[in-house]
């Protein structure tokens, strides 16, 4: 099934709808009925399958076919729409990878729209034709970031079918409310707008970019100018603008931080043991350092002395603007919790591991009773784990599982939901040598980082290797501003 088969129903649908709020009409129910038993027909016969628990493929298109028929006060189609089909040999993964491709195929609908805006803003003579080039190439290199603002996102299909080979196909089709896509680029500046349209929308986010360097040099003035504009377009008072230039500065170099840095490369039964992350944990501790980072260094740590060094970082972390956890070593999950495996953990069977191992929410608890501005979790620990060869585990039980990032926290993960990451050959492990590296690139925001280390290791793997991120972080922070 393509989108452009709900489409085809939908516009038709649209042309009984005479108002915004007008519920479907009889005639409109039973053709959506129709078309829906139809197209799920013809999936089933192609082998797609609905998850145990979820709605039947009929019903789901049903749901679709309604959205799509949706206007807003303005007679425009009210919603996004996204969707993406990712293969793999688990679930889980090409569930995430397939969501992950859909909000990015979203995240392109909304940067047309937000492009569309600057062309209407030449036509009212507010900007300039050049200024209108720079500020389109800054719209469409910022996908990344409309990407982190997609909240409160409404899934619409999810099904899936087994290959040939053996692998699964999980297809994916997202909606997301236009105005509320709008409104999350008016809302991060807590300016209250009484037309919350996507000329203001865009005047903010290309602010925004200026203002934080992102996709586009820092340039204050040009910030101040977009904000200005955003107030031309609104029927309130340039004041609460005014004041949002004067809030704009320079990047943040005052920012205090406390890292607390492990690594566990000699456990207790040598078969067990890693070659890098001793090297890994030691080589950030020192970068770290070098950034102003204050570091608490734990290598080849048993149970006791990470329960002693996890309580003084979180005492400790209270008094810092930001909050920073990384580990190399073991990891595994187990019944959806990810655990960190301490070198004097025994494992004989998977039911010990709640009991011998470290369970990573109490350290995401510390990280977010601290109430840094900034807190990070970096995960070097999906290495393959000789644990696991006597428990009889399934294969998609491998590496860690994906965990919902609370509120304000980052996590960086060394590889995909899943997956297992490389050791390495020489001193650090790919993930860990990429991050060493960024860290002396300057003025590169928390995001930009990420992405920049997610390129260097698929360079460094031959594509082996993945990184993944989990994130609600909404704020603003740099490693290195030197």
């Amino acid at each position: 099934m393509r989108l452009s088969k709900i489409l085809i129903v939908s516009t038709f649908l649209g042309v009984f709808c005479s108002s915004a709020s007008a519920q479907l009409t009889e005639k409109q129910e039973k053709l959506i009925a129709k078309e829906a038993k139809k197209e799920a027909k013809k999936l089933k016969k192609e082998g797609w399958m609905v998850p145990a628990g979820s709605f039947s493929i009929e019903r789901q298109l049903i749901q679709a076919y309604q959205l799509q028929s949706e206007v807003d006060m303005d007679r425009q189609p009210k919603y996004n729409f996204g969707q993406a089909i990712s293969g793999g040999s688990f679930y889980d993964a090409a569930k995430m990878q397939a969501v992950e491709l859909a909000k990015a195929e979203l995240a392109g609908n909304i940067i047309t729209e937000l492009t569309s805006a600057v062309n209407i803003l030449v036509e009212n003579r507010q900007i300039s034709q050049k200024e209108a080039i720079s500020s389109t190439n800054i719209i469409k290199n910022g996908k990344s970031r409309v990407l982190q603002k997609l909240n409160f996102i409404i899934p619409i299909i999810e099904i899936y079918r087994e290959t040939k080979a053996g692998g699964i196909e999980v297809q994916i089709r997202i909606a997301y409310d236009k105005r509320m896509a709008m409104s999350s680029f008016t809302q991060q500046h807590e300016i209250k707008v009484q037309n919350n349209n996507s000329l203001i929308s865009t005047s903010l986010f290309l602010a925004d970019c200026y203002e934080n360097g992102e996709g586009v040099g820092k340039d204050i003035d040009k910030a101040k100018m977009w904000y200005g504009i955003a107030a031309a377009q609104d029927s309130i008072q340039i004041s609460d603008y005014e004041k949002k230039n004067i809030e704009c500065n320079s990047i943040p170099s005052s920012q205090r931080g406390i890292a607390f840095v492990l690594g566990n490369s000699n456990y207790n039964d040598p078969q067990n043991s890693l070659q890098n992350p001793l090297n890994d944990a030691t080589d950030i501790a020192e970068k770290l350092k070098s950034l102003g980072f204050d570091v608490l260094l734990s290598t080849d740590a048993d149970r006791r002395s990470f329960d002693d060094t996890l309580y003084e970082f979180g005492e400790k972390a209270k008094n810092y603007d930001a909050a920073l956890f990384y580990y190399a070593g073991h990891g595994v999950q187990s019944k959806g919790v990810n655990y960190l495996i301490p070198v004097d953990a025994e494992l004989r069977a998977e039911n010990e591991i709640q009991y011998e191992c470290i369970n990573v929410n109490r350290i995401l608890d510390k990280l977010e009773s601290s109430h840094c501005k900034t807190k990070i979790m970096i995960l070097d620990a999906c290495r393959n784990n000789p644990f696991e060869r006597s428990w009889h585990r399934g294969i998609s039980e491998r590496g860690l599982s994906v965990m919902n990032a609370p509120e304000g926290i980052f996590i960086a993960y060394a590889t995909s939901p899943g997956s297992v990451a490389l050791d390495g050959n020489s001193r650090n492990s790919p993930y860990t040598e990429a991050l060493i590296k960024m860290l002396d690139v300057p003025n590169l925001s928390l995001e930009n980082f990420f992405k920049n280390v997610l390129r260097e290791v698929k360079r460094k793997t031959n594509g082996k290797q993945t990184p993944w991120i989990a994130s609600s972080f909404d704020g603003s922070f740099y490693f290195n501003t030197r």
